[in-house]
């Protein structure tokens, strides 16, 4: 269940309560003789100066709870699709095995072979990441602004449409400069006329080329078109198919390599190879400088 309905079922508890609370009374005479007299607090029924009992019009309330039933069911279907959320509706890989289950070898092979075919299918079936991912709203269909005056990707007007956060780490991690691979992050959100958009910072892997590129993540497809100056790859780098992240990493691009480990684990549901990373991590560590040692005091004759 997603943020929106959540608050539609809560909304829906209280409305039964105030129902509850504040009931329709019918006053009935001696001769059984009913008359409707609004609402009043269940425990202080209205007081009409009579000798009649008041007492609570059942058959109004019980057609209230159910108006109430009808309208939360049609919201809760209504935003079966509504919220996003930064990854995988459940956030958690398959399990491997039943628990308290014994493990066979044969139920093991399996399993694991099942884990690759989804992670497989997460990394190149768009209607499969569609199906596996939250949304704030229901995809538009993907199209590139080719008559825009802006740079495409390069600037917020003209943002890369992308089948959501999945979308946004595949069409990153394709790009290539000058043949290799960038590094990226996710800096916050820009806003355009179209609504907000995703603004991530790159750098190349293999040289000491930045910049920034703008992704806008409400479609449900991505684009086959890259920025000027950029290539797309036709597959992702099975050494390294994710090379960044849709968070925000301070220290960027220092410690790339846990932080891609870490969002494959909750937007994929295993870790993938990361060699490129850890290679590029290994040759620009940051250096430490040992200070030369201070010269012998003299001594006092």
């Amino acid at each position: 269940m997603n943020k929106s309905q959540r608050q539609v079922l809560v909304l829906g508890i209280a409305a039964i309560a105030v129902a509850m609370l504040f009931p329709p009374f019918v006053l009935r005479d001696g001769r059984g003789n009913a008359v409707k007299t609004g609402y009043s607090w269940f425990a202080a029924p209205p007081d009409s100066g009579y000798s009649a009992a008041f007492t609570i019009d059942i058959g109004v309330l019980v057609v209230e709870w159910v108006g109430i039933l009808l309208v939360v069911g049609l919201l809760l279907a209504l935003f079966r699709t509504q919220p996003r959320a930064g990854g995988l509706e459940s956030g958690k890989p398959p399990a491997l095995h039943s628990p308290g289950q014994p493990q066979t070898e044969a139920s093991e092979s399996a399993s694991i072979d099942a884990l690759r075919a989804r992670v497989r299918r997460l990394l190149t079936d768009e209607n499969f990441q569609n199906a596996n991912q939250l949304w704030i709203e229901e995809p538009r269909r993907g199209i590139d602004l080719l008559g825009s005056p802006h740079e495409f990707g390069l600037n917020a007007e003209n943002a890369i449409p992308v089948n959501g956060p999945i979308g946004e780490l595949i069409y990153l991690s394709s790009l290539r400069v000058g043949g290799e691979p960038i590094l990226f992050h996710r800096l916050g959100s820009a806003s355009s006329s179209r609504g907000m958009v995703d603004h991530f910072a790159w750098q190349s892997i293999a040289s000491n080329l930045t910049g920034a590129l703008f992704l806008d993540f409400g479609f449900d497809r991505r684009s086959r078109r890259a920025p000027a100056g950029f290539d797309l790859a036709a597959s992702l780098d099975d050494r390294n198919p994710i090379y960044g992240t849709t968070a925000r990493l301070p220290s960027f691009p220092i410690g790339i390599a846990d932080e891609v480990r870490e969002i494959q684990k909750n937007v994929f549901g295993a870790p993938l190879p990361i060699d490129r990373l850890r290679e590029f991590e290994l040759n620009n560590q940051p250096r430490t400088v040992t200070p030369p040692p201070l010269p012998p005091r003299p001594s006092r004759s």
